[in-house]
């Protein structure tokens, strides 16, 4: 079983610093990836290394400490590794930024 790593990205900060001044969060997408980067590096990640496919945001659960997204990959065409996993969001009139990655 894998250990997974999650972060809020410094761009997601920002997204999350923005939302806090009455605007709509929004999650906009999600993708899967084969690269990885150290640990020390992944706040500063703005896309995945080595992105593979597109994956589907396919429901939030607001729960006691946030909300849970369900994110669905589909089985690819040609096999990869999965070690990333990314999801951008964005406010109210902003751009779609990758607010957290995992790997």
């Amino acid at each position: 079983m894998a250990n997974w790593t999650g972060v809020i990205t410094n761009a997601g900060n920002d997204v999350l610093s923005e939302w806090v001044n009455e605007k709509t969060l929004n999650f906009d997408s999600a993708a899967a990836g084969q690269g990885t980067v150290a640990t020390a590096g992944m706040l500063a990640q703005t896309t995945l290394v080595n992105q593979k496919q597109i994956a589907s945001i396919i429901g939030a659960d607001r729960v006691s400490t946030g909300i849970r997204l369900k994110i669905r990959i589909t089985a690819p065409q040609t096999a990869y590794t999965l070690n990333q996993y990314g999801v951008w969001a964005s406010v109210t009139g902003g751009s779609s930024t990758m607010i957290a990655l995992f790997q």
